[in-house]
């Protein structure tokens, strides 16, 4: 159980992306006592009383592909969306910097082209699964013992992925055995979840869950592509930014997915 004391580090996989940047900006306005929590569920008195952890108890850190500085993503998104003035933005500079220098190298295993071709980081080549998850639970294990924190969430908010095109193996012997085949195709993010999950670390797939939250506010759009995981179709999204990024992934795969989303 957390408590008001508790120093929690969340890692964000596309932590320069616009749904971290967003997220990131929002705590740091709450830590800093600049915009209100009214409309905050966790403000009602239900949960008044659990030892929900203060805002003040949260470290960011995360993973990404892209080079960049993330205060001026934040930049761009204030002066696109208008959901801060710049001037306020830029009081904050410093705290995106802190930010930034925890930030560390993702992976692009397996990604379609159109992410991958976002990538202008130096990333290690050739790697195996195996490698990229020991690299990954390396940069965790860090940022735990450089932060000193008691727990640590890792929230995937990157691009979601297409249906997996190959069947997963049932047991994690059977899996762990696949881990050496550079060739597999496991998605990044499973590679990501593997990492956390292995070392206990806490692991919420945030942007299916986002995406998917739309696709039901939107009663009038009933498609979606097959597979597992339902993914729905951009025609579903919530806004343009969304309606991009997944014309963007499925558009690859469209001869399989067929005319349903154009």
């Amino acid at each position: 159980m957390t408590t008001p004391a508790s120093r929690i580090g969340i890692d964000l996989i596309g932590a320069k992306g616009g749904v971290a940047t967003t997220a990131i900006l929002g705590l740091t306005l709450f830590q800093d006592g600049v915009m209100s929590r009214h409309g905050l569920v966790s403000e009602l008195p239900i949960f008044q009383q659990i030892g929900l952890p203060d805002w003040s108890s949260f470290v960011i850190a995360g993973h990404e592909i892209r080079r960049g500085l993330l205060f001026e993503e934040a930049l761009w998104l204030s002066a696109k969306d208008h959901i801060v003035r710049s001037e306020l933005l830029e009081q904050y500079r410093e705290e995106f910097n802190a930010i930034d220098r925890r930030i560390r190298l993702g992976t692009v295993f397996n990604v379609v082209p159109t992410i991958a071709s976002l990538a202008d980081m130096d990333l290690p080549e050739d790697e195996t699964p195996r490698q990229i998850i020991d690299r990954l639970r390396a940069d965790f294990d860090e940022f735990v013992r450089a932060e000193q924190l008691e727990h640590l969430i890792v929230v995937n908010v990157a691009p979601t992925e297409p249906p997996l095109s190959a069947s997963l193996p049932l047991t994690w012997a059977d899996m762990d055995r696949l881990l050496d085949d550079p060739h597999y195709p496991l998605p990044a993010s499973t590679l990501y979840a593997i990492a956390a999950l292995v070392d206990a670390l806490a692991w919420c797939e945030a942007m299916r869950a986002i995406i998917a939250s739309a696709h039901r506010s939107r009663p009038s759009c009933r498609k979606q592509v097959p597979g597992p995981t339902k993914n729905p179709c951009w025609k579903g999204a919530s806004d343009d930014y969304t309606d991009s990024i997944l014309c963007k992934e499925y558009k690859e795969y469209r001869p399989r997915i067929g005319d349903d989303c154009q």
